[in-house]
């Protein structure tokens, strides 16, 4: 008895927690929610035949973190990126969790940096040429 009552406290905080987070990408979507530039620990740029990718790759400080990697709207080339997340609202888990964002360009020039924005400010990033990694963010 005791641990159905366990499973059901459970089962409705994680319908809850899921909730808020749908809720939350619709206000990305929606543009009402407030995009921060996000905290990145490590960036790599890879550059195989004529696709360049660019990885971003970090933690987050708690569950519902709404993460993206934007190309900047300004028109130069190589393109700029900044990396924001939306800071989640309501309940949240509070665990550290792992996030790998990845945004591509074509480029038949080689590239040797790519300029991008976080909560530390701009960075040059080295492009590592010959080289694809199409498998190191694990959803990709």
């Amino acid at each position: 008895m005791l641990r159905n009552r366990l499973m059901a406290a459970v089962i409705a905080t994680l319908v809850l927690l899921a909730d808020a987070h749908v809720s939350q990408i619709y206000a990305v979507e929606m543009g009402t929610a407030t995009k921060v530039p996000g905290s990145v620990a490590t960036w790599l740029a890879f550059q195989f035949r004529d696709q360049v990718s660019l990885y971003a790759i970090g933690t987050t400080p708690t569950s519902g973190y709404v993460l993206s990697l934007e190309q900047s709207a300004i028109d130069i080339f190589p393109p700029e990126f900044t990396f924001y997340w939306v800071p989640p609202t309501g309940i949240v888990m509070q665990v550290v969790l792992p996030y790998c964002e990845r945004a591509t360009f074509l480029s038949r020039p080689p590239q040797t940096t790519i300029t991008v924005h976080d909560a530390a400010g701009p960075h040059k990033v080295s492009v590592q040429a010959g080289k694809s990694y199409a498998n190191l963010c694990p959803r990709d």
